[in-house]
């Protein structure tokens, strides 16, 4: 492993090129041992990863996590067999992404976060990306609630801003396990699980109801009874002759 110092006083790490997966890594190749990219544990992969979980559910302020992407450029990404890639819209704008299973992480390039409206937020923690460089780079702000449109389903994302230049979007891990997509790398396609989207849909939509003053009104008057041409499933969801309320706004 050699250390190499920049100018501006930032350290990164150069390892050797793994022999089994053919990126630059230090330690055991995960990959090789067939254990879990974040905790490297055997006893499940990082879809199921505890650890993750933890991170990602209540991280300390300033604490580091740990990250991993395994494609930054086309060139990697062309020789990796996890990855894929296409023009998605994202918020109203298109989108070069990058599916990739190897990477823990969604991220959105430096460039790409201007052209959105809302504002980043700071991370609660400090995360620390391995590249297939051998590189860490530290990522520590995010853009929440990205709008990510599959055929006709709207999706949501939260993607960490990171420092790329040949995709926009990165989709790791945490938002393909999030609605269950499936990499298919022979196919060089992304399948969804219809359930999945169906369910997260309508829960985006019970919340957006609960906002709504009018459908808050005729919730009570079903529930009163005092109106009997619409009806409230058991989840808590408006309906009417079979299609669900959606509210103007």
């Amino acid at each position: 492993m050699v250390l190499h110092r920049r100018n501006h006083g930032t350290r990164t790490f150069k390892h050797p090129v793994c022999d089994t997966c053919g990126k630059k890594h230090g330690g055991v190749c995960f990959r090789k041992i067939g254990a879990c990219f974040n905790c490297g544990k055997s006893s499940h992969y990082i879809q199921n990863c505890p650890e993750l979980k933890k991170e990602q559910g209540a991280p300390k302020k300033d604490q580091k996590t740990q990250g991993r992407v395994y494609a930054l450029t086309r060139q990697e990404a062309e020789a990796s067999p996890s990855v894929v890639s296409g023009i998605v819209p994202i918020s109203g704008h298109l989108a070069f992404v990058l599916f990739d299973s190897g990477s823990t992480h969604s991220f959105i390039a430096c460039n790409f976060a201007r052209r959105f409206d809302c504002a980043p937020e700071m991370l609660e923690f400090v995360l620390c990306v391995a590249t297939p460089s051998g590189e860490s780079l530290r990522a520590k702000e995010l853009l929440k609630s990205c709008k990510v449109q599959i055929e006709n389903k709207v999706l949501e994302a939260g993607l960490i801003i990171f420092d790329m230049h040949d995709f926009d979007i990165i989709f790791g891990m945490d938002w393909l396990s999030a609605y269950h997509a499936n990499v298919k790398c022979f196919e060089k396609e992304v399948v969804f699980n219809p359930s999945v989207v169906q369910h997260t849909l309508i829960n985006r939509i019970k919340q957006e109801q609960s906002s709504d003053a009018q459908l808050m009104k005729i919730i009570e008057d079903v529930v009163s009874g005092k109106r009997i041409d619409f009806n409230v499933s058991d989840d808590g969801v408006l309906w009417h002759e079979g299609r669900l309320c959606v509210p103007n706004s």
